[in-house]
């Protein structure tokens, strides 16, 4: 075809084929208050955590998480505290989706006041479970060697979006 068509001219010749997916299927949220602190180096849940059942193996999932976080000393002098969050597919031994250190660096003269560092972190992540069944999405929270973790510190909210979107 030459020339100018019009969309419904060329949709229906086929040179256009008509848009489809996308959608929003379902949407599941959940929101957690229960502070949760790890002291360790090793990931455990946020209590931040919520499951979806794909309508199709072939849909995607968005996932979209707002977690309240706090990193603070670990009883040595170190004024670093970083901790880190991350997204899982499943419970925290399942797969790593997208992962963020949180806290900072305290600079002080007089080596006595040891912060806390308070932080939202965020995650936008568009999945492929490749899954008919149902499929959880967990928040997971891990200390490291100067900072302890704790989720939801003084009962702030964190919440978790799932969105079915058609393929």
């Amino acid at each position: 075809m030459s020339g100018s068509v019009g969309d419904n001219t060329a949709r229906a010749s086929g040179v256009i084929a008509a848009a489809g997916g996308g959608k929003v299927l379902q949407v599941v949220t959940a929101t957690t208050t229960t502070a949760t602190t790890v002291t360790g180096n090793s990931y455990a849940t946020s209590t931040l955590t919520a499951a979806i059942t794909p309508t199709s193996s072939s849909n995607k999932i968005a996932v979209i998480t707002g977690l309240n976080v706090k990193a603070y000393g670990d009883g040595t002098n170190s004024q670093t505290r970083y901790a880190l969050v991350a997204l899982f597919r499943g419970d925290t031994s399942g797969t790593n989706l997208m992962e963020q250190w949180t806290g900072g660096t305290h600079h002080s003269s007089d080596n006595i006041h040891w912060p806390n560092f308070y932080d939202n972190v965020d995650f936008a992540y568009l999945d492929s479970p490749s899954s008919g069944s149902e499929v959880t999405y967990t928040v997971g929270i891990s200390g490291n060697s100067s900072a302890d973790i704790q989720a939801q510190p003084d009962s702030k909210k964190s919440s978790i979006i799932l969105m079915e979107i058609d393929a």
